[in-house]
């Protein structure tokens, strides 16, 4: 009998959240697959954290509130979709406040946080938009535009 084990993404946890950097495209191709919830770990969308996978960027210096808009070009094996919250206050893993609300999208499309401050870091989780937590299949491509970008180095 082979027995198959999913590591978990290595940016599975807060801490080892994946830095997005302004000098390289601003893709992301990843899955939730092995994703373990974090002790500590915030709710997101009124549902505890199941398979979250974490992001990190710092906003551009600006001197005025801008727009981030993330572009799911792809969003597969999701039985419920995906959810997606900014947090831009606390430590890793209890973040803090929520910035404005969760979002969820259940096919390829756009959804955007709006009023991103300047030269501020955001974590990013994206999750299973489940509340039974199980092993997930779910993928994913985004891509980030809007006036919160370029983001800067100092993340």
């Amino acid at each position: 009998m082979l027995v198959v084990y999913s590591q978990p993404a290595s940016n599975d946890k807060c801490a080892s959240a994946k830095i997005l950097l302004p000098s390289l495209p601003i893709i992301g191709n990843d899955n939730l697959c092995g994703g373990l919830p974090e002790i500590g770990e915030p709710n997101t969308c009124g549902l505890a954290p199941c398979n979250s996978i974490f992001y990190k960027f710092t906003t551009n210096p600006s001197f005025w509130y801008k727009d981030l808009t993330i572009d799911f070009t792809n969003i597969g094996s999701c039985n419920n979709g995906l959810r997606v919250s900014l947090y831009n206050d606390g430590v890793c893993p209890t973040l803090c406040a929520q910035h404005k609300t969760c979002q969820t999208i259940n096919t390829p499309g756009s959804i955007t946080f709006t009023d991103l401050a300047p030269s501020t870091v955001y974590y990013m989780i994206i999750d299973e938009n489940t509340a039974v937590c199980s092993y997930s299949k779910c993928n994913y491509n985004f891509q980030i535009l809007g006036q919160a970008l370029p983001i800067v180095w100092n993340s």
